[in-house]
């Protein structure tokens, strides 16, 4: 059974270039710098790694692999009936994005093939600039908004669209809670709770409901699988701490505000979008149709429902093939749970589940928020062992 690579220098650098990509997800400036750090530490090193993947691993037999490019391919072909008001000179970008996906993933199982101890140090490290931006960004919120709780926190990084920013960081809390147990020094775990705080911070300041909806059945989630009621309890109170803390900036009557913000027009945009859907129920509008929805004078750019989203441009067949893909990742992430890295990702994949109930389209896009929080937890998982054990 090829399981392990095994570690040498320059599958190291390979990994430590990946990690770069990982970092620029929270620190990097513009998006710009993300499409850059690919090409230079995944596309263009790929070929090479694809070849030390096929010949040393099971990556690419791996069941979650091979779901992956079923859902993939079937999505790209779906570009064929789009109708042809609706294809552009864009029509290859469903295909394209699909690849590099794959790419991306393969490239982070790489990283935990060559050298788990190496991948869970990269994940601490991931934390810490994870929080570091996250604090920079509070501060920066109590500046433009004279503390004022009204004004919505967005990131100085590229992760500023609220939602997707805060998704981010939610799954960084999560990574946190996980890495939180077992023997580690004290100093260290309460530097730990300290990034925790700063990441929930962010998401509360946000105001991301479904962020945190996600995050709160993410904890309960791990507590459940480890069995433990303890740390569940101090985490409730942290929260209430940082609740309570946001309360001195709040204003009651904008708190009501914002907990019924959207939510009637998303609710109204999902049943128009679903009765659509009902146009082409099998395979969908297809992978070019726009998801652009009108309702009552106002224009939402996409389902705001990966799984509406989902079944309106594939299909039922298409939402079959992405949750068959789910399924047998959180098997396999299930199945090796014993491994924090693969724990991490088994909350991960539940957590964007639950965080794209309220957000999102469609899971194949370029390079974004998204794969961090989606196709990270993922391709950790394709680095378990084919056979789970």
């Amino acid at each position: 059974m090829k399981y392990l690579l095994q570690e040498n220098r320059l599958f190291t650098v390979i990994s430590y270039a990946v990690f770069v990509l990982m970092l620029g997800f929270v620190l990097s400036p513009k998006t710009i710098v993300l499409d850059v750090l690919f090409v230079m530490f995944i596309l263009l090193p790929f070929p090479w790694v694809a070849k030390v993947l096929y010949q040393k691993t099971e990556v690419f037999k791996h069941p979650l692999f091979l779901f992956m490019v079923l859902f993939f391919a079937y999505y790209a072909l779906s570009a064929a009936w789009t109708p042809q008001a609706y294809v552009s000179t864009e029509w290859f970008k469903p295909l394209v994005y699909g690849i590099l996906i794959l790419m991306f993933c393969s490239a982070l199982a790489f990283m935990n093939l060559n050298s788990p101890q190496l991948f869970d140090k990269m994940l601490t490290w991931l934390i810490y600039a994870a929080a570091f931006a996250a604090l920079l960004s509070i501060l920066n919120w109590y500046n433009y908004s004279d503390g004022k709780f009204g004004t919505r926190l967005r990131g100085i990084t590229r992760a500023h669209q609220s939602i997707q920013g805060a998704a981010c960081f939610g799954l960084v809390f999560l990574l946190t809670l996980v890495k939180m147990h077992g023997p580690i020094p004290r100093l260290q775990k309460m530097l730990f709770a300290l990034c925790a705080f700063v990441c929930f911070a962010f998401v509360v300041l946000a105001q991301t409901r479904g962020i945190l909806v996600a995050m709160a059945g993410g904890t309960l989630i791990l507590f459940i699988v480890r069995r433990e009621i303890k740390p569940l309890i101090y985490l409730l109170l942290l929260a209430l701490l940082v609740i309570g803390l946001s309360f001195f900036w709040l204003d009651w009557s904008v708190l009501l505000e914002r907990l019924s913000r959207s939510m009637p027009y998303r609710m109204e945009a999902w049943l128009t979008l679903f009765f659509k859907s009902l146009d082409a129920p099998w395979f969908g509008h297809g992978a070019l149709y726009t998801q652009v929805i009108t309702i009552s004078n106002s224009v939402l750019p996409h389902a705001h429902n990966v799984y509406l989203g989902t079944f309106f441009l594939s299909g039922l067949v298409g939402l079959c093939l992405y949750s068959i893909m789910v399924l047998c990742a959180l098997y396999y992430a299930f199945m090796n749970r014993a491994h924090d890295t693969y724990l991490f990702a088994l909350i991960g994949v539940i957590f964007s589940g639950i965080a794209m109930l309220t957000d999102v389209g469609t899971v194949i896009i370029g390079i974004s928020d998204l794969w961090f929080y989606l196709w990270f937890p993922i391709g950790i998982i394709l680095s378990t062992p084919r056979i789970a054990r």
